[in-house]
C-alpha cells in the first residue's frame, strides 16, 4: 500500500487542478484507503511538500474530509500546527472549484478559528484574514470578519479580522454600503477594544480609507 501511496504523491504533485486531483483520489482509492492515505501523509508533516499534498488532498475531498479539517484547526500547541494552518488557508479557497456548495461549514471553521486564535505563530492568523478578505465571497465573508474583529477572544484573532476588513474596504471602495458598515465597525473597535494595539490598527485602517477618499475627490 505504501508503494501505491508514493505513486499517488507524484500524481498529486503534477496535478494543477483540484478537480483532476479529486478524480485521481476517487478512482485510485476507496473511502477507507483515502482515509489511510491522509494518515500516511500526516506522518511527515514537517516537510513542506508533504504539507501541501496533505492540504490539496483534504480540500479536494471536501465534504468527506470536513472532520479532518476541523481537527487540524483545533490543534494549536506547536509551531508546525500553525504552519499547517497557514498552508491550509493558502489553498482552501479552491473549494469553490471542487465543491462550492460545501463552503458554508468551512467558513464556520475559519471564523471559529479566528475567534479562538491566541497566537501569531507562522502568521496563520494573517493568512486566515487574507483568505476571507480577498478570496471568499464578500456576502458571507464580511459578516464573519465583522464578528471576529469585534468579538474575537484574543488579539491575534481580532487582528486577523481587521486584515480581512482592510482588504474588503479597499476592494469595494466604491460600494458605499459596505464601506459604511466596515467604518462603523472600525470606529467601534477603535473606541472600545481592550487592546491598544488592536485599537491602533483599526484607527490606521480608518485613516487610510479617509486618505484614499480624499485622493479620489476631484
Amino acid at each position: 500500500m505504501c508503494e501505491d501511496f508514493e505513486e499517488v504523491f507524484s500524481l498529486i504533485q503534477k496535478s494543477q487542478s483540484l478537480k483532476n486531483l479529486k478524480g485521481i483520489l476517487l478512482s485510485e482509492f476507496c473511502p477507507i484507503q483515502r482515509s489511510e492515505f491522509i494518515q500516511y501523509v500526516q506522518q511527515n508533516m514537517e516537510v513542506l511538500d508533504r504539507r501541501i499534498i496533505f492540504v490539496k488532498t483534504v480540500v479536494s475531498l471536501i465534504p468527506e474530509t470536513n472532520q479532518v479539517i476541523y481537527d487540524v484547526l483545533q490543534r494549536k500547541k506547536h509551531r508546525l500546527d500553525f504552519e499547517l494552518h497557514f498552508t491550509l488557508f493558502c489553498y482552501i479557497d479552491d473549494i469553490f472549484e471542487v465543491c462550492a456548495t460545501e463552503a458554508t461549514p468551512i467558513l464556520m471553521f475559519i471564523e471559529n478559528y479566528l475567534m479562538e486564535c491566541n497566537s501569531k505563530t507562522a502568521r496563520a492568523f494573517w493568512m486566515a484574514g487574507d483568505l476571507l478578505g480577498d478570496h471568499w465571497p464578500v456576502e458571507t465573508a464580511l459578516p464573519a470578519l465583522l464578528n471576529v474583529a469585534q468579538n474575537g477572544r484574543y488579539v491575534a484573532g481580532r487582528l486577523g479580522g481587521l486584515i480581512g476588513l482592510s482588504i474588503i474596504i479597499k476592494k469595494y471602495s466604491t460600494d458605499r454600503q459596505i464601506k459604511q458598515i466596515i467604518l462603523e465597525c472600525l470606529d467601534n473597535i477603535y473606541r472600545h477594544d481592550r487592546s491598544k494595539y488592536v485599537s491602533k490598527e483599526a484607527n490606521s485602517i480608518i485613516s487610510k480609507t479617509i486618505y484614499q477618499n480624499i485622493r479620489r475627490t476631484p
